[in-house]
C-alpha cells in the first residue's frame, strides 16, 4: 500500500552527481553531522567530543523518464540498500581505479 506522502516514479538513473560531498561523519549519540577543529571532532548538539564517528552517505542522482529529467536525493539508508543490491551484481574481484572518470577492472 502506498503512503499518502509517497510518490512512485518509474525513471532511470542516468548519472550520479559527485560535485558535492557524498559522505559525511556523524555523531554516534545523535546522528548529526559534526564540526571538528584541528582533527578534534565535536558535536554542538551533544556538546561533547565524538570519539568514534559514523560515516553516512548522501547521493544526488540525475534521473529521467519519458517526460524529462530531475534530480533525486538518496539519504544514507537508501544508499546503503543500493550498495547492498549493487554488490550482488558485481563480482568480488572488481577493482576500482580512481581516474578522471570511474574505471572498473575485472581480474
Amino acid at each position: 500500500m502506498q503512503a499518502a506522502n509517497e510518490i512512485i516514479c518509474n525513471a532511470a538513473a542516468i548519472k550520479v552527481l559527485l560535485e558535492n560531498d557524498w559522505n559525511y561523519l556523524t555523531c554516534t549519540r545523535c546522528s548529526r553531522k559534526f564540526v571538528g577543529d584541528d582533527g578534534d571532532p565535536w558535536c554542538a548538539k551533544c556538546e561533547a567530543k565524538v570519539e568514534t564517528p559514523i560515516s553516512r552517505f548522501l547521493l544526488l542522482f540525475e534521473v529521467e523518464d519519458n517526460t524529462g529529467s530531475a534530480i533525486f536525493l538518496a539519504l544514507d539508508s537508501e544508499v546503503q540498500k543500493l550498495i547492498t543490491e549493487l554488490s550482488l551484481y558485481f563480482p568480488s574481484n572488481l577493482e576500482y581505479q580512481p581516474l578522471y572518470a570511474p574505471v572498473y577492472t575485472v581480474q
